[in-house]
């Protein structure tokens, strides 16, 4: 009878051992291992130990004095030695930029960098483009963003010139246009220069449709934003510069006359 008594009385100790322990962790916060890291400080300052630029962004190595960590945010002129402040931004770990032919363990992307005091930009993305230019950044082989039109932008004295194409057109006949040299007339919306080798340019003609109606030129010619252009220039598919910066169509090597 005594064994009896045991075997019956062992599942049920087994199974108030468990409702016990099940509670326990109900009750309990998760193990502070399983909590998910935090992905950057909200600002960052230090010292830049070193800085490149690829694919229209600039690379920096903020030194913070306990640490260096790799960001990179919109194209512009930043300084070794110079003292930045870096907003929270999106980490990409184990990142291999195509353009410098470099894998970074971490990286952080950010939309503006940031003089020392966090308040004046030294350079910011349009915020037309901050979100969508952050995220797709983060992803090899994306979609280049066009460069929004300026506010008041006028294209009604955009004549397309002989024998020339619109910005539309292009891409509408891109297929039949690559490797072919074309002509375009248009407005300079957005200008980067010395990236890379070459300068930037977008230029529209008050053509196309949203993701159609900007291209991006390349050229050794200088523009300012607002200035009407003659483009000549080979038209280049599926470009992939590394970072996020892969263009449908381009204008590659073009001449760029003001007129």
């Amino acid at each position: 009878m005594k064994i009896k008594k045991y075997v019956v009385l062992l599942p049920l100790l087994l199974l108030t051992a468990v409702g016990c322990g099940n509670s326990s962790k109900e009750s309990s916060p998760p193990p502070a291992a399983k909590m998910p890291a935090p992905v950057a400080a909200a600002e960052i300052t230090g010292t830049v130990a070193e800085t490149m630029n690829a694919a229209s962004y600039t690379y920096v190595l903020l030194d913070t004095g306990k640490e260096k960590i790799w960001f990179a945010g919109p194209g512009c002129t930043v300084k070794a030695g110079e003292r930045l402040s870096l907003p929270a931004g999106m980490l990409k770990e184990n990142f291999t930029s195509k353009t410098l032919n470099r894998t970074f363990e971490k990286i952080y992307f950010v939309e503006s960098i940031l003089a020392p005091s966090g308040s004046q930009p030294v350079c910011a993305m349009p915020p037309a483009q901050k979100s969508a230019d952050v995220s797709s950044a983060a992803e090899e082989g994306s979609s280049h963003i066009a460069a929004p039109t300026p506010a008041g932008t006028d294209f009604s004295g955009i004549i397309k010139p002989a024998g020339g194409k619109t910005v539309a057109e292009i891409y509408a006949d891109k297929k039949n246009l690559a490797g072919k040299t074309v002509t375009l007339r248009g407005k300079v919306v957005k200008f980067n220069a010395e990236i890379m080798g070459k300068n930037w340019a977008h230029v529209q003609d008050g053509t196309g449709t949203q993701g159609t109606q900007d291209l991006t030129i390349t050229t050794l010619g200088t523009a300012k934003v607002g200035d009407r252009v003659l483009v000549e220039g080979l038209v280049s598919l599926d470009k992939d510069f590394g970072y996020g910066y892969k263009y449908d169509v381009l204008i590659d090597n073009a001449t760029l006359k003001a007129e």
